[in-house]
């Protein structure tokens, strides 16, 4: 939480050939991200976190729609972070890259 924030991103994404039904383009993603989130004030003091999360992703686009919207289902495993949050999230979006 904060108004500064720092984030890498690694991933590596997997273009597949699968046309499914003649509608759907699937693809998949691997990723990894370290990040952290500060209080300007707060960077000073030595108050924040690094934390760090790797996944898979599944990538759907449709081959009939001009929009150009895909759909990213992730599954995302924290190595850091708070005990009463669950390590696995799934998250689930609409993007306009793969």
């Amino acid at each position: 939480e904060g108004n500064r924030r720092v984030l890498l991103t690694l991933e590596k994404r997997i273009y597949g050939t699968w046309h499914i039904w003649q509608l759907f383009y699937v693809g998949a993603a691997a990723f990894f991200d370290i990040g952290s989130a500060w209080q300007n004030e707060a960077r000073n003091n030595q108050d924040y976190q690094t934390l760090r999360d790797y996944g898979l992703g599944l990538r759907v686009s449709s081959s009939r729609s001009g929009r150009g919207q895909v759909l990213h289902l992730d599954i995302a495993y924290a190595l850091d972070g708070d005990e009463s949050i669950d390590k696995r999230q799934t998250i689930l979006s609409i993007e306009s890259t793969f």
